[in-house]
């Protein structure tokens, strides 16, 4: 996911050309959608009928850019639910629900060019909560490093569509009689429309 990413970045920065923004400073807000990768832990000594771990991804942003270089965001992403089935002990599916706050620095070394990639570095805090038909049901949060690297497309002086790679961070365990949730390493790829303010 991320190799493909990165090599429609690097289209994209091929075909940059300057743009000036004006209004560089200052506070914006933004939405976008796009697809989550949970990543949840297999079991190895279990068999799995279902293991359906991808799903819809939704964030909401806002931020304030310092100046050119950087910025300062804050997001909260919903990033899906998962859904398991194995056959031992009489059939147990699960339901894995995931979400996500970040804070972040976002670096823009090209934010004068109609298309600006960037990169962000924060924290994210990782709320795991899974649901299981046996009783032992759990939830756990984590503070978690975050890193995402993306592009801006310039529609105009306000206005940019963000084409966006993120990585959450892990929260959960490996050990398949912990009562605590089952290890998620979630990811996720987005579009989505950002708005200066």
């Amino acid at each position: 996911m991320l190799k493909k990413f990165i090599a429609v970045l690097g289209l994209l920065a091929c075909s940059t050309v300057s743009f000036a923004q004006s209004n560089v400073e200052g506070f914006y807000v933004g939405l976008s959608a796009g697809k989550a990768d949970l990543d949840t832990h297999k079991f190895p000594g279990l068999t799995y009928t279902r293991y359906d771990h991808e799903d819809t991804a939704y964030k909401l942003f806002a931020g304030y850019s310092f100046n050119k270089l950087l910025s300062a965001e804050l997001s909260y992403n919903n990033l899906g639910t998962g859904n398991s089935a194995i056959v031992e002990d009489g059939g147990i599916t699960a339901q894995t629900k995931v979400t996500a706050t970040v804070i972040a620095l976002k670096i823009s070394p090209m934010s004068d060019a109609l298309i600006s990639p960037f990169v962000k570095v924060g924290a994210s805090h990782l709320r795991n909560k899974e649901t299981s038909s046996e009783p032992a049901n759990g939830k756990k949060s984590s503070v978690e490093v975050y890193y995402g690297l993306g592009a801006e497309y310039a529609l105009g002086k306000s206005a940019s569509l963000v084409l966006e790679y993120e990585n959450f961070g892990k929260n959960g365990t490996v050990d398949e009689n912990s009562r605590d949730p089952s290890k998620v390493s979630p990811k996720a790829i987005s579009l989505g429309v950002k708005f200066r303010l």
